[in-house]
């Protein structure tokens, strides 16, 4: 899994995850199903200005729930999804396309927070630290070392994490 927080651009950029790591980032969230895709790269659905479910207005203001619960559904039937554009206000967004996931929430707090989860949630148990160290060089990092470890246990894996990144940046 690589890791990394654009600080100018307010982005986190996750890749190698599976598509369930959008759902924490709408949670409590008015959003907007831009597009979504299913496993073969067929449309399931492109706003029209109607929303996904009661083809009313497309933001999702009220029942998130309800809508959350109906791209789980998707998620979990034999068409799957392969790539989602929702559009959250402020001009943030989330981008889930092939395992690869990029989200922009202009509140930097709410998005750390939320990213910090998704971390501990994919056994990245020093999602704070992996933060920090992403915010302060502005380093994609690669962060499968770190899998499982607590924060007493990593001192030599972060040196390593530190290489492998360079390395990969290096290599670019």
């Amino acid at each position: 899994m690589i890791f990394s927080f654009n600080k100018k651009k307010n982005t986190v950029n996750l890749d190698e995850v599976n598509i369930y790591s959008v759902l924490s980032y709408l949670r409590e969230r008015d959003f907007m199903i831009v597009e979504m895709r299913d496993l073969k790269n067929k449309l399931i659905y492109k706003d029209d200005g109607k929303d996904f479910i009661n083809n009313n207005v497309s933001w999702v203001k009220d029942n998130h729930g309800i809508e959350i619960n109906s791209i789980i559904n998707l998620i979990k039937s034999k068409y799957g999804i392969s790539f989602l554009h929702i559009k959250f206000y402020n001009n943030d967004f989330i981008i889930f396309s092939n395992n690869i996931l990029k989200v922009c929430i202009s509140n930097k707090q709410k998005l750390r927070q939320i990213s910090t989860d998704v971390l501990k949630f994919h056994g990245l148990f020093v999602s704070k630290l992996i933060w920090n160290i992403s915010e302060i060089t502005g380093l994609s990092l690669v962060v499968d070392s770190l899998l499982g470890y607590d924060y007493h246990e990593i001192e030599d894996e972060l040196i390593n994490l530190m290489n492998i990144s360079y390395e990969k940046i290096s290599g670019q």
